[in-house]
């Protein structure tokens, strides 16, 4: 299972959340704007 984190989601657009439409880096989560729930990526997506 891939880690959870901005580099693995597919709302990252180079450095730019295309979901909330703020900068982010790699290392940075949804988890602390969006609850517990986790965050979509390219795996969910089936990429």
């Amino acid at each position: 299972m891939e880690d959870k984190t901005c580099r693995t989601c597919i709302d990252n657009d180079d450095g730019l959340c295309d979901r909330i439409g703020i900068l982010v880096e790699d290392e940075d989560s949804c988890e602390k704007w969006r609850g517990k729930d986790g965050i979509r990526t390219n795996d969910d997506a089936g990429a």
